[in-house]
C-alpha cells in the first residue's frame, strides 16, 4: 500500500469544504506494521468574503475545533478497529 485517501463532501456544518482521511505506512516502524492516519477537516469561506475572511475563518475554527477533534478521533478509531478484524 502506498496510501488510501477518502474524502467526504456536502457536510452540513459548512458552506464549503470537506473532510479528507489518508492512511499510509509509517516510515518510523521498520517492519511495515505501522500506519499513519491523517485527517484534514477542511473549512473554506466563499471567495467574495475575502475582505473579512480572516475574521470569519477564525470564528468558524473557534466554534468547530472541539467537534473537529472528536470527528478526527472517531475516524482514526474506525481505521484502527479494522486491525482487529484481520
Amino acid at each position: 500500500m502506498i496510501s488510501i485517501v477518502m474524502q467526504q463532501v456536502g457536510i452540513d456544518d459548512r458552506e464549503i469544504g470537506h473532510i479528507q482521511a489518508k492512511v499510509q505506512p509509517s516510515p518510523l516502524i521498520k517492519n511495515g506494521s505501522g500506519i499513519i492516519v491523517e485527517v484534514n477537516d477542511h473549512y473554506e469561506i466563499p471567495k467574495d468574503d475575502a475582505l473579512d475572511g480572516a475574521i470569519r475563518i477564525t470564528d468558524i475554527l473557534s466554534k468547530q475545533f472541539e467537534d473537529s477533534i472528536r470527528r478526527s478521533e472517531w475516524i482514526i478509531d474506525q481505521v484502527m478497529a479494522l486491525k482487529e478484524k484481520v
